[in-house]
């Protein structure tokens, strides 16, 4: 039976041989960003959404271990005077 032949991915790779934790290195606007992701399957696909991101122009989070802003903070006069769109003319909700 032929040996099973492993492609080696750019980006993608061990930082310790034989760990079986694989990491991503990809560039954002001249940033290196390293992220350490598990399994190399998983690391693969991680790196094409990360690279994807970057063509689209998605912009990253500083931090990504926090959740971001919540509606919770907004002032209550933001939240009551959103605006929607209903049949191309602007009517504010109210909030009560």
């Amino acid at each position: 039976m032929p040996r099973r032949v492993t492609r080696k991915e750019k980006g993608v790779f061990e930082k310790v041989p034989g760990s079986e934790i694989w990491w991503i290195r990809y560039k954002i606007a001249e940033v290196e960003h390293r992220e350490k992701v598990g399994r190399r399957g998983d690391a693969i696909n991680l790196h094409k959404i990360r690279k994807a991101d970057m063509l689209r122009g998605i912009k990253m989070p500083a931090n990504m271990r926090t959740k971001g802003i919540s509606s919770l903070c907004l002032p209550r006069k933001q939240l009551i005077g959103i605006s929607t769109m209903i049949d191309g003319t602007f009517e504010t909700s109210k909030g009560e």
